[in-house]
């Protein structure tokens, strides 16, 4: 038997927030668009080579790299010695996203078993 999903609203703009009819206001749009921004910035700086793992130096790239690219360095390696989660953030930040959430635990699973 399905149940009634319970209105727990105290006013109505709070209702339609939980229901996606309300825009964010566009304060909130710019600060994120600024963090946006800020982050962007702040990833493509060069990384002082002296914080950059021993691992990640020993790529092609060497010690002349940004954040982003050890970031990501450092995701390729976890996922290749097995970490799953770098795995699916690698496949998602690459634009290919899991249409079937089951299927993917699924997969996980085998993998981990493996």
């Amino acid at each position: 038997m399905a149940r009634k999903k319970q209105n727990l609203c105290t006013d109505q703009v709070t209702c339609e927030a939980e229901n996606g009819n309300i825009k964010k206001p566009k304060r909130t749009r710019k600060a994120s668009e600024s963090f946006k921004s800020t982050l962007s910035k702040i990833l493509s700086l060069k990384i002082a080579p002296e914080t950059v793992p021993e691992s990640v130096l020993k790529t092609p790239l060497g010690d002349n790299i940004t954040y982003q690219e050890a970031i990501l360095i450092a995701q390729i390696l976890k996922a290749v010695n097995g970490d799953n989660h770098a795995a699916v953030y690698l496949r998602e930040a690459s634009g290919n996203k899991s249409k079937d959430k089951e299927a993917e635990i699924t997969q996980a699973k085998k993998f981990e078993d493996f």
